[in-house]
């Protein structure tokens, strides 16, 4: 196959799944590793890529957040499975936090079961999922971003202070060893990092294209909070990964 060939194909993947390993890459190419090891090199020095470990992810710029309605379309079964593991985890009687966000509303329709609990949220579409579903609920108020459908603000982060958490299940764009946890917007993180404080227990949602990612603002230490992801903890040693 010729280089410029694989080079599209490699491409045209990380654009429809944001991430790839390159035994993936290896199989739709029909070529070897050690191949794409060197297609891949090339592409990073060209900025269409970034390599990590065992893989690539697609170049994104610190700011860059896809929509709502395109996050809702990427690694949709692995955020179902990171969804019903969270949702074990909240107890009859909890209050609990629910994050905006396209892997957090994978939460909600295991709440259903769940007795007595409470769910606050920044989350227009999760809120509207756990009214579907009878499960008591506060939303937060504030500006609304568009894109993601999330509230944020003084107004929310104020109403937050008000509250304590028994868990909060939060949402992240970066997972870093060094830079930590990351998202691109200011006021996003803000929301974030109040949850964080009024929280017993706090858990971040990221399947595995998340990791070796860095955002804008930071959000938390890498090893401070608990993942719940499908990513390999032995790569990630140190960070408190609790792998699906």
């Amino acid at each position: 196959m010729l280089t410029e060939i694989r080079e599209e194909l490699i491409l045209n993947y990380l654009k429809q799944h944001q991430f790839a390993k390159l035994l993936e890459l290896s199989k739709i190419t029909g070529c070897s590793e050690s191949t794409i090891r060197r297609d891949l090199d090339r592409l990073e020095l060209r900025g269409n890529l970034i390599k990590i470990r065992g893989g690539a992810k697609i170049a994104k710029s610190l700011r860059d957040e896809p929509d709502i309605e395109t996050k809702n379309k990427f690694n949709t079964d692995v955020k179902a499975k990171l969804g019903e593991y969270a949702a074990n985890l909240v107890e009859n009687g909890d209050v609990i936090f629910i994050d905006a966000g396209s892997t957090t509303a994978n939460m909600v329709s295991n709440l259903a079961d769940k007795k007595d609990i409470l769910a606050v949220t920044n989350g227009i579409e999760v809120a509207s999922l756990l009214s579907n579903f009878k499960v008591s609920t506060y939303l937060l108020g504030g500006m609304i971003k568009s894109s993601t459908k999330a509230i944020t603000g003084f107004e929310a982060i104020d109403r937050i202070r008000d509250f304590q958490f028994n868990k909060s299940f939060l949402g992240i764009n970066g997972i870093d060893t060094e830079k930590g946890f990351t998202t691109p917007d200011i006021q996003e993180a803000d929301i974030k990092k109040q949850v964080i404080l009024q929280s017993k227990k706090t858990f971040v949602l990221a399947d595995q294209s998340k990791f070796d990612e860095v955002s804008f603002v930071k959000v938390a230490y890498a090893k401070s909070l608990k993942i719940i992801t499908n990513q390999s903890a032995s790569e990630y040693k140190g960070m408190k990964i609790m792998e699906v």
